[in-house]
């Protein structure tokens, strides 16, 4: 697969999102206070969605910036779905020191003219 398949895809999938938020909160499905907060659990899905799929046909890293982008608005559309709105920032703080401590656990590469 192209990688600007995958890019329309990605594209067509937030557009998806956004409608279904509208459709949802339009037939009183989802109080329309909070179709914003169902809008970011679907884009945090559709972000770690495209993810997944160029992992798997791109061959590119999973836990790279738009997994943990989708993570992050995942936890936060979720926090507002279900009333958590206090934990919210420790959810984040959480996603971050994970972050951290992949990056640390993460093999070093070595950079062009280092001698070890």
């Amino acid at each position: 697969m192209r990688k600007s398949a995958l890019s329309d895809i990605f594209a067509g999938l937030i557009v998806l999102a956004i409608g279904l938020s509208f459709f949802l909160a339009a037939n009183n499905i989802i109080p329309w206070d909070k179709w914003w907060s169902y809008l970011l659990t679907f884009l945090g899905v559709t972000f770690i969605f495209d993810a997944i799929l160029r992992n798997l046909k791109l061959k590119e890293r999973l836990i790279g910036s738009r997994f943990v982008a989708g993570v992050i608005i995942l936890c936060i559309g979720f926090a507002f779905v279900f009333a958590l709105k206090n934990w919210w920032p420790l959810i984040l703080i959480v996603v971050g020191v994970l972050i951290i401590i992949k990056g640390i656990a993460s093999p070093k590469e070595e950079t062009r003219g280092e001698s070890t």
